[in-house]
């Protein structure tokens, strides 16, 4: 079973490396099972057709993509900037890496506006969670107004790379251009977002 298991991931890996090295559009079983070092029975075996190896590809990253977004809400943080930083840094450095994926999963949104994906769902019920947890530190800001500038920031550049390229010293592939946009928004943000109550002088 162990066995099964781990040739089910390796093709499931395969078909993702596929798909981020050359879009969507042009995976086929036999490209997976070449880049997998398996025979294409095997692929039909697991799972049956490429649209239902698709829908596991989606299915897999999804779950690795929700364990990780929960483990942040469970963590221990000095402040709600720095839960924040986890967040930002994870969707855009993994936006980055997986584009082809991020867009997969956002696909029925863009194109059909059906906010019904099982994506989609776990992403605004998660947006529910972070805004309470968020609330939970007791800084009196207003954090619908914060998750929307930062979410909206990190995961748009992501899904359209491409917008960007070729403006001044833009790197959106490097790690410490990352780190210094999302730090560089984070100031922006905090520094604009007062405290519920607080008026400038």
């Amino acid at each position: 079973m162990k066995k099964k298991e781990e040739l089910k991931s390796k093709i499931i890996v395969s078909a993702i490396e596929y798909i981020e090295k050359d879009g969507m559009h042009g995976l086929t079983i036999r490209k997976v099972a070449e880049i997998a070092n398996v025979n294409i029975a095997a692929i039909n075996y697991y799972f049956g057709s490429k649209d239902e190896l698709v829908e596991e590809v989606l299915k897999y990253t999804q779950e690795h993509y929700q364990r990780d977004m929960e483990d942040f809400l469970a963590r221990d943080y000095p402040s709600s900037r720095e839960l924040l930083h986890e967040i930002a840094v994870y969707n855009l450095s993994g936006g980055m890496l997986y584009q082809n994926i991020t867009k997969a999963h956002l696909y029925a949104a863009f194109i059909n506006n059906n906010y019904d994906s099982p994506f989609m769902v776990f992403f605004r019920d998660y947006l529910h969670k972070l805004l309470k947890r968020l609330r939970e530190f007791n800084e009196n800001r207003d954090y619908e107004s914060i998750i929307l500038q930062i979410i909206s920031s990190v995961m748009f550049i992501p899904i359209f790379p491409g917008v960007f390229e070729g403006l001044g010293n833009i790197e959106l592939k490097n790690n410490d251009y990352q780190m210094k946009y999302i730090n560089n928004l984070l100031d922006n943000v905090f520094c604009t977002n007062h405290s519920k109550g607080e008026k400038n002088e």
